[in-house]
């Protein structure tokens, strides 16, 4: 167990959060049903997508990739949440504003409106208390 913490507090530390960021992104659930000493202590080695007998040169190149492309698609889905994050905020503000920045379409109607006049237009007015 401390061989274990010791490898982890040193560099390759960044290598497991990592991999448990993109363990969580991928639909793995081991982080709730086993706290992560259990996971660290019973870990097993992927023999088919990283075969020992490769140079490790090779292997930390493979690692540098998938995580070049988590953070990537972290970042992407990060972009997409903010935008969708700021269209709901806009939304809320459009609704819950006041009159100035508010839509009016559940306050006024279109019988509302003097339609199809020569002489007289429809004009809204908003007047603060």
């Amino acid at each position: 167990k401390l061989i274990w913490m010791q490898v982890f507090m040193r560099k390759d530390y960044f290598i497991l959060r990592i991999i448990l960021i993109h363990m969580q992104l991928t639909g793995f659930t081991f982080i709730v049903s086993v706290d992560l000493i259990s996971y660290l202590t019973k870990f097993e080695w992927d023999m088919a997508k990283y075969p020992i007998k490769q140079p490790l040169k090779n292997i930390s190149e493979g690692l540098a990739k998938q995580i070049t492309q988590i953070e990537a698609d972290m970042k992407c889905r990060a972009a997409v949440y903010n935008n969708i994050k700021g269209n709901l905020q806009n939304l809320e503000r459009k609704t819950a504003g006041n009159l100035l920045t508010r839509t009016l379409t559940d306050i006024v109607n279109k019988d509302d409106f003097v339609l199809n006049s020569e002489y007289l237009i429809t004009l809204l007015v908003v007047v603060p208390k």
